[in-house]
């Protein structure tokens, strides 16, 4: 999912699995909102695979709630939030996600901006 110079979005419980790149591979992120965009409501999202998982960029307003990163599957890191302005944010997580499904069965590290 990519967002570019847009208005506010809410990505509310979804999947995206980038898996098919093969794990820690560079390509881009699930969920990319950058470049003039407002910003968006991120949440009780399940994420694998990409450059980063999550990338909220730019000067976009973001709350940031309830995702869950499948353990090591991004080429940089679970999420990157460069030059957003996170208004609030919690219950984020790298996780164990089963397939098919996507349910978490471990947590693992809390991630934040």
């Amino acid at each position: 999912m990519q967002g570019y110079v847009g208005p506010t979005m809410i990505l509310l419980h979804n999947t995206f699995d980038l898996s098919h790149y093969g794990p820690g591979t560079c390509n881009d992120a699930g969920i990319f909102i950058a470049d003039g965009s407002l910003g968006g409501d991120v949440v009780n999202n399940a994420v694998e695979g990409g450059g980063y998982s999550i990338r909220l960029h730019e000067n976009g307003h973001y709350r940031v709630f309830g995702n869950r990163v499948q353990r090591g599957s991004w080429g940089y890191a679970p999420l990157n939030c460069q030059y957003g302005i996170i208004t609030s944010q919690g219950d984020n997580y790298v996780a164990d996600l089963t397939y098919p499904g996507y349910h978490t069965t471990a947590l693992y590290q809390a991630i934040s901006c």
